[in-house]
């Protein structure tokens, strides 16, 4: 039988919210409180989209800005999956928030966050979600035809400069490399997340790219952009990687760390993926 599961909710109600909120999902602003979460039972969904309903700025303001992000977890690690920005009074009603992995799905959402830009009316309106996860097909009883892997891939610690570190044949080199080493045992996976996890006292400024290889080429799957994307702004944050497969990815073989103005950096890459295995007759 083939076993796919569609998850549909409003993950979160806005009412007349005036300033920054970080609340779990089913809640609304109004109470603070949670409620059951439709999307829990699988931590990465092969398709979800979001959108922000019946948006509206509420006291007549004509200035305010906002933006909204949900978020979820990769590795234990608090990541945004989606985005929508400069929210304000002539914003349109309805709003598509943008997936910060540039992929059709993510990890599971736990979570939105609100955050006042610039001072105005209040902030209304509805996040709504609906994803759809693949479980292959099962020919009987309770085994599954899939995998997720999770895990961290390298730590580097007060990085100076430029750095390359292979995976595959020398994986300690310049770092610490973590317990992900599941992502190797498979040459392509359905859908992969990456996030790095950026410790305090972050200087100058960086791009870091994961790298892989098609046919023994080389080429880039997943990166935080270029010239100087990480700067002092994102001290202590957690940022997703833009997936340049949009979805898919073959295994990751090197990390490529870029400075790009002179300054320091320590931080942690994280990663999640899943493949789909179709038919398994035997265990």
């Amino acid at each position: 039988m083939s076993y796919e599961k569609v998850s549909v909710q409003n993950i979160y109600t806005f009412a007349d919210q005036d300033s920054d909120i970080r609340m779990p999902v089913g809640g609304a602003s109004a109470s603070q409180t949670a409620t059951h979460s439709r999307f829990v039972g699988d931590k990465l969904w092969n398709n979800c989209v979001y959108t922000l309903n019946n948006f509206g700025i509420g006291g007549g303001a004509t200035g305010g800005s906002y933006s909204l992000t949900v978020e979820g977890l990769i590795d234990g690690v608090t990541v945004g999956i989606a985005r929508v920005t400069g929210l304000g009074p002539n914003s349109v009603t309805t709003q598509i928030l943008d997936n910060l992995f540039q992929s059709p799905g993510g990890p599971t959402p736990i979570g939105v966050s609100l955050v006042q830009v610039s001072a105005g009316g209040t902030f209304n309106g509805v996040v709504s979600a609906i994803g759809k996860t693949y479980r292959g097909v099962l020919p009987s009883g309770p085994r599954d035809s899939f995998r997720v892997a999770e895990g961290v891939l390298m730590t580097y610690a007060g990085l100076a400069a430029d750095i390359t570190t292979d995976l595959i044949a020398n994986p300690a080199a310049g770092g610490t490399f973590g317990s992900n080493g599941a992502l190797n045992r498979l040459y392509l996976w359905d859908a992969a997340y990456y996030c790095i996890e950026i410790g305090l006292g972050l200087t100058g400024t960086w791009d870091i790219d994961i790298i892989g290889e098609i046919n023994g080429a080389t080429v880039t799957l997943a990166r935080t952009g270029t010239g100087g994307s990480i700067s002092a702004t994102e001290d202590g944050t957690n940022l997703p990687l833009a997936n340049q497969f949009y979805g898919c990815c073959v295994r990751p073989t090197q990390i490529i760390v870029t400075e790009e103005t002179d300054g320091g950096i320590s931080f942690s890459v994280h990663a999640m993926a899943k493949a789909n295995r179709g038919q398994r007759h035997k265990l």
